[in-house]
């Protein structure tokens, strides 16, 4: 399924809602789908609106090359949507933040959005880039990393909830997205997980740990 190309009421919806921040100076619509954010004391922002559902890597292209082929923020206006792989490397790749207008807000108060990862990314890829034993670490979808490991340790797919309680619905909402999943992190630091979502996850050959418990279960 590929985005529209002409998602014509994104743009300056998006747009209007950048209004009270307090380093935005004006907003110069491009297409109806992007527009230039002018920063006060900072650089101009390149940002591409959409509200489809699910983002693949054609789709995303076309809306990009669309907008003028330049892009530092892709804003979703959809609460729940699902980016496919390829579009997730491309997005790492170019490189260019992903989020909804909260997740713009935040962007722009950076120097360079285009870096924004959001949440809590940064503090994950952060880890598995110190980690001895981690080779590379992919980004398979927002919450879901493919982490290969050094020597004869097996590849992993790790995808990150940050619930304050992690239950057994949040395990099987997870494996509704992805059918191959090793562990389900706790990044929130506080909260409980549920025996039942122990339960749930070991029946699917997962397991469900806090980050020091993961970053011991990446040495084995």
């Amino acid at each position: 399924m590929s985005v529209k190309l002409i998602d014509d009421w994104t743009g300056k919806w998006v747009a209007a809602r950048l209004g009270d921040e307090p380093n935005v100076l004006s907003c110069e619509q491009k297409t109806s789908n992007s527009f230039v954010v002018i920063r006060e004391e900072l650089p101009p922002v390149t940002v591409v609106t959409m509200s489809n559902g699910i983002i693949d890597k054609a789709g995303l292209e076309g809306l990009i090359s669309h907008a003028g082929g330049k892009i530092e923020f892709l804003c979703i206006v959809k609460k729940d949507f699902k980016i496919e792989s390829a579009a997730m490397l491309l997005a790492d790749e170019t490189p260019f933040g992903i989020g909804g207008v909260g997740e713009l807000k935040s962007a722009l108060r950076m120097e360079s959005p285009e870096t924004y990862l959001g949440g809590d990314a940064a503090f994950i890829k952060k880890g598995l880039r110190q980690h001895d034993k981690v080779f590379c670490a992919t980004r398979l979808d927002l919450r879901t990393y493919e982490i290969e490991r050094v020597g004869a340790l097996s590849t992993l797919v790790v995808v990150a909830i940050n619930d304050y309680d992690i239950t057994a619905e949040a395990v099987r909402d997870a494996f509704e997205n992805r059918s191959q999943i090793d562990i389900i992190l706790k990044s929130n630091p506080n909260g409980n997980i549920s025996d039942g979502a122990h339960t749930v996850a070991e029946g699917l050959g997962a397991k469900v740990l806090r980050w020091g418990e993961f970053l011991g279960a990446l040495n084995k």
